[in-house]
């Protein structure tokens, strides 16, 4: 999946699908028996019938039946929300909301990440080979009653190994579904016999399921993280310089949208920035902290704004006061907002508290502060909500804006492991650790809690369809 989640899930015992027919084939005879007359112990030939009375011709000034109405089809249900995730034990289980039970679809117990389809038909996952080769699998989130489900690899050490062959390894780094499809989309990255940090080829894949196809829509040193638009027609790529957006067949390519000095990170790796396409995928945020993050005084992160359509762009803000290191600055998802890290104190000290501002950096409002902590949050699809929370001491938070007023309400008072993912405008699902147990949760804002799965053991990534 594109930044998305680390995983390890639980046992392999393949419960059977079963099917029920209902009874239901009416017989038509082929012919009659004459009736029994019991006093005369045998069978009566019946009577020929009279014949028909004569009638008479129905009036004509009677009104005419009107036709009955044709029945109209009710809507179709809505499809049942299958969650899959990796449970302790680094295996793949599916949760399906309609049969409120979860099933176990692989037992190899060497999954890494994983990404559902849209229609929650196909999971696609990483999986570790013989070190240091990890490969990209395709399980069925349905089985044919007594058998396991269908269980395949897409990309093979030796597909891999086939777009560098010098190579010590390729591995699969960002993949994810392009919605609507059975298609994924992929980067890959090098691996060493000993590490040297992380190096991308900063390439952009595709593969079929269907079809087994795999294309490149830009070859190595050509294209970058990806970023799928909701509509599944575009993506925008970042590189540790740039902005950039091709459409879904590789036609159309637009590069430079946003240039910019490469982001020091102080440490093995480069720094690619996070694009947020809108709801409507006609436009893209990307917020690009300075090129030194620690340089004194501060230097301002910028906010540009992008059109999908005319690929122009507009710097439309600057945060003077956002931190680098904790997390990223991240838009609401109707653009009329962002949420970010402030630094405060000293500055060595590294301590961060929690800012919701207009997207231009303006109406700054200060929500929670951390302290030293992991401070981590994420806004409903929307953008009409905000939930955060702190892996130690624990507790999940909303945080409401009024006017020049914020208030935090605790809406679970647990250890959240994170990540925090909002299925829709109400419902949020997440792991917690509970005494002994890491908990799968369900939780309606404001409403009722289901816990979907439990692991003994730390358990890994999940994502959800629809």
């Amino acid at each position: 999946m594109i930044p998305r989640k680390i995983f390890v899930p639980l046992i392999a015992l393949f419960l059977a699908a079963q099917a029920c027919t209902l009874p239901g084939a009416s017989v038509t005879p082929e012919g009659t028996a004459p009736p029994f007359d019991p006093a005369q112990g045998e069978p009566v030939e019946p009577s020929a019938p009279p014949p028909p009375a004569e009638t008479a011709a129905p009036p004509t000034d009677l009104p005419t039946e009107e036709p009955a109405p044709e029945a109209t089809a009710l809507p179709a249900a809505p499809p049942a929300l299958r969650v899959a995730y990796i449970s302790g034990d680094r295996n793949i289980w599916l949760y399906d909301h309609n049969r409120r039970t979860a099933i176990p679809l692989t037992t190899a117990a060497d999954a890494i990440q994983l990404a559902i389809s849209s229609d929650g038909q196909w999971i696609a996952y990483t999986r570790s080979a013989v070190a240091p080769q990890v490969e990209l699998w395709l399980v069925a989130a349905e089985a044919i009653e007594g058998q396991p489900p269908e269980n395949r690899a897409l990309l093979t050490a030796a597909d891999l190994s086939a777009f560098d062959p010098a190579a010590f390894a390729v591995v699969p780094y960002l993949f994810d579904w392009i919605p609507g499809t059975h298609k994924i989309v992929f980067t890959t990255r090098q691996e060493f016999e000993e590490g040297l940090g992380l190096i991308l080829y900063d390439d952009l894949r595709t593969v079929d399921t269907d079809t087994g196809e795999i294309g490149a829509l830009l070859p190595a040193g050509e294209g970058g993280n990806p970023f799928v638009s909701l509509d599944g027609l575009q993506i925008a790529f970042t590189t540790p310089q740039g902005v950039h957006l091709v459409n879904m067949d590789g036609t159309n390519l637009r590069r430079d949208l946003v240039v910019f000095p490469q982001v020091v990170t102080y440490s093995e790796y480069q720094y690619y920035p996070r694009v947020s396409w809108g709801t409507d995928s006609s436009e893209i945020v990307v917020i690009i902290p300075p090129s030194d993050p620690l340089a004194i005084p501060v230097l301002p992160t910028m906010v540009w704004r992008i059109s999908a359509v005319s690929a122009a762009g507009e710097l439309v803000g600057q945060l003077t006061d956002a931190s680098f290191f904790g997390g990223d600055s991240s838009p609401a998802g109707d653009f009329s907002k962002l949420a970010y890290l402030r630094l405060f104190g000293d500055l060595q000290d590294n301590q961060q508290t929690l800012v919701i501002a207009n997207l231009d950096g303006t109406g700054a409002h200060e929500v929670t502060t951390a302290g030293t902590g992991t401070l981590q949050w994420a806004w409903s699809p929307g953008g009409h909500g905000l939930v955060f929370w702190q892996v130690e001491p624990g507790g999940l938070y909303q945080a409401f804006i009024d006017g020049d007023i914020v208030q935090t309400i605790i809406i679970r008072e647990s250890n959240i492991l994170g990540p925090v993912q909002w299925l829709d405008e109400t419902r949020i699902l997440f792991w917690e650790r509970e005494g002994e147990l890491y908990r799968l949760v369900l939780l309606e804002i404001g409403g009722g809690l289901e816990v979907l799965a439990e692991s003994p053991d730390l358990p890994g990534g999940f994502d959800f369809a629809p």
